[in-house]
C-alpha cells in the first residue's frame, strides 16, 4: 500500500459529553481525511489502522499522533504517540494518548498541555476532555500565561514564574473560563486562594466584574474600588464602581458612555460621595455629588446641538492648595454649557445655554447666567473684489435671581481691503463696536438703558523673505531661512465703560503700534536613507509703542513678547515665552522648558514665572520630569515639582514598572499636598502619600491599584 494514503470518511460536526455512535445529522456531515507513513484498511471490521506521522483532518481540526486507529462502524479515533489536536484559530491540545469521536465531537486526551491562543494562555493536566466543539472540562489542572516548555513537557524540576492550581475549569470557547476553586502561586509558593475565576474569552464586550482597585493613602486611609460592567449592546454600556475610603468615606460613580451614530455620541460620569468626617475635622458629614455630561449631535443639513455639563452640590469637592499656598477652590466657576450651531458657506447662528455655578459664594443667587445667547455671524464674505466683510451680533439675557440683570445686544462689523504691493501684503481694516444693554437691580425699583458706539481701526503690513541654502555633502541637505516681519497699527477710541454693569462686553482703548519679527530655520536632511526635516529655530518676537502711556507700567513701550524654539540636535529642544520690561530691565512672566531625549532616557525641565503688574513675584514653580528605559522590560520615571514661591512641593511621584515575557510589576509612590479642614474652618496644607501597585499576568489580565479618579488627587 502507497505511503501517504489518504481515506475520506463521513462524521459528524458536534460532540456529545460520553463517546458514542450517535447518528450525524444531515446538515453537519463533515469530511475526515487520514495520512500516514503506512495506512492498512480492514474490511471484515471496516476500520484503518495508521503508523508514523499519522494526521486526521477535516475542515474543523487536525489530530496527529504517531500511530491512530479509525472505526468507521463507531466514527472513533484512537491515536498513541506525540498527540497533536489543533483548529484553524491556533489553539492546540498536545498529550501522550487521545480518543477522539469524529461524528459526536468528543473525546479526550491524556497528559495534556491545551493553549488558547487568544489569550496566550497554556492549561496543563492529566485528562482534558472535549465536550464539544467549543466545550471543555479539565479537573485538576494548573493555568499559566508562561512558556515553560520544560514543565509543559512533563518535568518537575522546572515551574512557571506564575500558575493558577484549581480543581476545575470549564473552558466556552470565545467566551468563557471558569475555574473553581483556585490557588495564584509564584513559582511554586502559594499567594493567595480565591473561590472562583471567571475570565471572558469573547473578543465581544462582556457585562461583569472589572478587577478592583486597591490602594493607600495618609488622607484617605485604605482604599477599595470594586468596578461592574454592563455592556448593553454594541454602542452602549455603564460602568458601575462602588467605592470605600477607610478614614474620608465611601459612595459610588457611574461611567456611562454611548456611540449612538458616527455623528452622535457621548459620556455621563456621575460621582456620590458619602463623607465619614468632612477632611478630618468633626464638622457635619456631607453628601457629594459630581455630574458631568456631554454629548453631541450633527447634521451637515440641521447643525449641531450638544451639551457639557459640570455640576457639583458641594463646593468642597474643589478644595485645593493654588499657587498662592492656599486657597478655598481651585476655580471660581463650574460652567454648564448647551448649545446650537448651524453653518452654511459665510454664515453661521448660534444658540447658548450657560449656566455658572459659583463655587466661592455659599450660594449662587447672584451669579450671572446667560439665558440664552444668541449669535449671527459673517465671516470674509467677498463684496466687491478683495473687499471682505466681517459681521457679528451677540444678544444675551444675562439673568440672576438677585442684584444686577438684564439684556445685551452687541453688533460688530468690519471691512477689509487686502493689497498686494510686489512682496509685502497690506490690511487695512475699518470696523465698528456698538453696545446695547437693558438692565435693572434687584434691590431698587429703577431700571436702565444705555447704547454705546466704538469705532475700531488697524492698518497692517507684512512680507516673507526666503533664503535657501543648498548641501551636498554629508546627511545635511539643505538649509531654509524665513523671515517674516510685520507692522500693525490700531487704535479703539476711548470710551467711559464704568457706567454699565459688570457683564458687559468692552473694547479697551488703543492707539498703538504692533511690531513683529519672526525668524524660522528649518533643516533637511536624510537619517537611515531616509529624508527627514526639522525646525532648528523659530523666534517672534513683539513689540508694541503705545501713543498713550500704558497706565499699568507708565511707559510707552509695554513689555517686550518673546517666543523661541531651538533644536539644535534630535535629542534637544528648547523652548521659552516672556514678557520682558525693557524700563525695568526685568521679566514680567516666563514660561521656560528644555527636553533631553537620548535613548534609554528623556528628562524635562520646565520654569515657571509670573508677576502682578507692580512686577511682584506672584508664582514661581519648578518641574521635573525623567522617563528611563534602561533595558527593555524596565520602565523608570520620577516626577518632582517645587514651588519656589511658597518654598514646598506640590507633587512628587516616582515609580517603575517591570516586564517579563508572561507577568509584570509596577508600584508607583507619591506625595501630594492637599487641604485640610479644621475644627475652627480654617484649611492648612497637609501631605497625602500612598503607593499603587500594578500587576500584569499574560493570559489572565492586569490588576491596577490605581484609577484615573485616585491618580487626579
Amino acid at each position: 500500500m502507497n505511503k501517504k494514503l489518504t481515506s475520506a470518511i463521513i462524521a459528524s460536526a458536534l460532540l456529545i459529553p460520553n463517546i458514542s455512535t450517535a447518528k450525524p445529522k444531515i446538515g453537519n456531515i463533515d469530511v475526515v481525511h487520514i495520512k500516514a507513513d503506512k495506512v492498512i484498511y480492514q474490511k471484515d471490521s471496516k476500520s484503518y489502522y495508521a503508523d508514523g506521522h499519522c494526521i486526521v483532518s477535516s475542515q474543523q481540526y487536525s489530530l496527529r499522533g504517531d500511530k491512530a486507529y479509525f472505526s468507521k462502524d463507531t466514527s472513533i479515533v484512537e491515536l498513541h504517540g506525540n498527540i497533536l489536536f489543533e483548529n484553524k484559530k491556533g489553539d492546540w491540545i498536545r498529550g501522550t494518548k487521545a480518543i477522539f469521536n469524529t461524528s459526536t465531537y468528543k473525546g479526550f486526551v491524556d497528559n495534556a498541555v491545551m493553549y488558547i491562543k487568544s489569550e496566550h494562555l497554556y492549561i496543563k493536566a492529566k485528562k482534558i476532555i472535549i465536550d464539544s466543539k467549543d466545550r471543555y472540562y479539565i479537573k485538576n489542572a494548573m493555568a499559566t500565561g508562561c512558556k515553560c516548555d520544560k514543565y509543559l513537557l512533563g518535568s518537575k524540576k522546572y515551574h512557571p514564574k506564575w500558575s493558577i492550581k484549581t480543581k476545575h475549569i470549564y473552558i466556552v470557547k470565545d467566551k468563557y473560563l471558569l475555574a473553581y476553586p483556585a490557588t495564584f502561586k509564584i513559582r511554586q509558593i502559594p499567594v493567595f486562594f480565591t473561590p472562583v475565576i471567571y475570565k471572558g474569552l469573547s473578543k465581544k464586550r462582556k457585562s461583569g466584574l472589572l478587577f478592583p482597585s486597591v490602594g493607600v493613602s495618609t488622607k484617605d486611609g485604605f482604599k477599595y474600588k470594586q468596578p461592574i460592567f454592563w455592556a448593553i449592546d454594541k454602542s452602549k454600556d455603564i460602568t458601575f464602581s462602588p467605592f470605600i475610603y477607610d478614614k474620608a468615606g465611601y459612595g459610588f460613580s457611574i461611567n456611562a458612555r454611548f456611540y449612538l451614530t458616527k455623528n452622535s455620541k457621548g459620556k455621563w460620569y456621575i460621582i456620590f460621595f458619602k463623607e465619614k468626617t468632612p477632611y478630618g475635622s468633626s464638622k457635619e458629614k456631607k453628601d457629594r455629588i459630581t455630574l458631568e455630561a456631554r454629548q453631541f449631535f450633527e447634521t451637515k443639513k440641521y447643525g449641531t446641538l450638544k451639551y457639557d455639563l459640570d455640576i457639583v452640590s458641594d463646593k468642597n469637592n474643589f478644595r485645593v492648595i493654588n499657587k498662592d499656598n492656599m486657597d478655598l477652590t481651585s476655580k471660581k466657576y463650574t460652567k454648564s454649557t448647551v448649545s446650537y450651531f448651524l453653518e452654511k458657506n459665510e454664515y453661521s447662528l448660534g444658540v447658548n445655554g450657560y449656566f455658572y455655578q459659583d463655587l466661592f459664594n455659599s450660594n449662587n443667587r447672584k451669579t450671572i447666567q446667560k439665558l440664552p445667547e444668541i449669535n449671527l455671524n459673517i465671516t470674509n464674505k467677498k463684496l466687491w473684489n478683495n473687499l471682505t466683510l466681517d459681521f457679528e451680533n451677540t444678544a444675551t439675557n444675562n439673568y440672576a435671581q438677585e442684584g444686577i440683570k438684564g439684556y445685551s445686544d452687541y453688533v460688530y462689523a468690519s471691512l477689509s481691503y487686502p493689497i498686494k504691493l510686489d512682496y509685502i501684503s497690506i490690511i487695512p481694516k475699518v470696523g465698528i463696536y456698538n453696545a446695547h444693554l437693558w438692565w435693572k437691580n434687584t434691590y431698587e425699583a429703577k431700571k436702565y438703558s444705555k447704547n454705546i458706539l466704538t469705532p475700531i481701526y488697524s492698518l497692517k503690513a507684512s512680507t516673507m523673505l526666503n533664503g535657501y541654502f543648498f548641501k551636498n555633502n554629508s546627511n545635511l541637505l539643505g538649509i531654509k531661512h524665513s523671515i517674516t516681519p510685520s507692522l500693525e497699527y490700531r487704535y479703539v477710541a476711548k470710551r467711559n465703560w464704568s457706567k454699565f454693569p459688570d457683564f458687559i462686553s468692552k473694547y479697551d482703548k488703543s492707539n498703538s503700534i504692533m511690531a513683529t519679527l519672526e525668524n524660522r530655520v528649518v533643516i533637511k536632511y536624510t537619517k537611515n536613507n531616509i529624508v527627514k526635516y526639522r525646525e532648528l529655530l523659530y523666534n517672534k518676537l513683539m513689540q508694541q509703542y503705545d501713543f498713550n502711556k500704558n497706565e499699568e507700567e507708565n511707559t510707552h513701550f509695554p513689555a517686550l513678547y518673546s517666543e523661541t524654539r531651538i533644536s539644535p540636535f534630535e535629542f534637544l529642544k528648547f523652548s521659552s515665552k516672556s514678557h520682558f520690561s525693557v524700563k525695568k530691565l526685568e521679566f514680567k512672566d516666563m514660561d521656560n522648558s528644555i527636553e533631553f531625549d537620548i535613548k534609554p532616557i528623556n528628562i524635562t525641565l520646565s520654569h515657571l514665572l509670573q508677576k502682578d503688574g507692580s512686577y511682584k513675584k506672584t508664582d514661581e514653580n519648578i518641574k521635573l520630569t525623567i522617563n528611563a528605559y534602561p533595558t527593555k522590560k524596565l520602565y523608570l520615571y520620577a516626577y518632582i515639582e517645587k514651588n519656589m514661591h511658597n518654598h514646598y512641593f506640590p507633587q512628587k511621584k516616582a515609580g517603575f514598572m517591570y516586564k517579563e515575557d508572561c507577568w509584570g510589576i509596577g508600584i508607583d509612590l507619591y506625595e501630594n499636598q492637599t487641604p485640610k479642614e479644621t475644627n475652627s474652618g480654617v484649611y492648612e496644607r497637609k501631605k497625602d502619600s500612598g503607593f499603587w501597585i500594578t500587576l500584569t499576568f499574560k493570559g489572565l489580565g492586569k490588576i491596577r491599584t490605581q484609577n484615573k479618579q485616585w491618580m487626579s488627587q
